[in-house]
């Protein structure tokens, strides 16, 4: 998967994200997908080891890997995180409408703005990759929470989701990286990925994010970063 090399982030700019991510999934009820742990206090944490076997079959467009999933509408989501050559790697972090990695002001804040995807002044998957990638939007990231099923696992060192769609093929969503690697401690792992849809206040766009018990969908800052993951018609 070609594009901008990821840089290594230090995990305090995520702790605002993990409080989010606990507030809306336990105090708001945003719980969409939830993890098959047992979490009762005598419960003995199994973590799946997951390799590269489990991905796929997948298909090659413009030179980036992809799965067909069989969700209804018929959406194609990439192997990899824009920015990632595996599926464990977390890939680049981008502000929301920013086509850049090395920017420090996010140009979509505060500025009322329809969705992007697609839009190459503000979709850097449309940008960099072209040939119909893109951001996927909030209502094709509700189809993957509502139509596949969703695994807490580990591969190759790094927490994530192994998502299983309708005909069986599987995808893996990767948790972030701190600025030491991937995270050793699996209640400290998280990860979020952008959709390309803006929310009501225009200082938010709505993003999907999940850690080890379970996940879902809201709006988040837009000049906090989280990774992109590119869908094809």
């Amino acid at each position: 998967l070609s594009g901008p090399v990821p840089p290594r982030r230090k995990k305090r700019g995520y702790l605002w994200l993990a409080l989010a991510f606990v507030l809306a999934c336990v105090g708001v009820g945003l719980l969409l997908f939830p993890s098959e742990n047992d979490n009762t206090e005598d419960a003995v944490p199994v973590v799946t080891e997951y390799d590269y076997d489990v991905i796929g079959p997948y298909d090659f467009h413009k030179g980036v890997r992809y799965v067909d999933l069989g969700l209804s509408s018929g959406l194609k989501w990439a192997v990899c995180n824009f920015g990632a050559s595996d599926p464990e790697e977390c890939g680049a972090y981008f502000m929301w409408g920013a086509r850049s990695v090395l920017t420090d002001d996010c140009m979509t804040y505060g500025v009322e703005m329809d969705d992007i995807s697609d839009d190459a002044r503000y979709d850097v998957l449309a940008y960099e990759l072209g040939g119909g990638w893109r951001m996927p939007t909030v209502a094709e990231v509700d189809e993957l929470t509502e139509e596949c099923e969703w695994n807490w696992g580990r591969m190759y060192g790094n927490y994530g989701y192994l998502v299983t769609g309708p005909n069986g093929r599987s995808i893996f969503f990767p948790c972030i990286e701190g600025e030491d690697g991937f995270e050793t401690d699996p209640e400290e792992a998280v990860g979020a990925i952008w959709s390309s849809t803006p929310g009501d206040d225009n200082t938010k766009s709505y993003a999907l994010f999940f850690y080890n018990d379970g996940g879902g969908i809201d709006v988040f800052e837009r000049n906090d970063v989280a990774n992109l993951r590119p869908v094809l018609d």
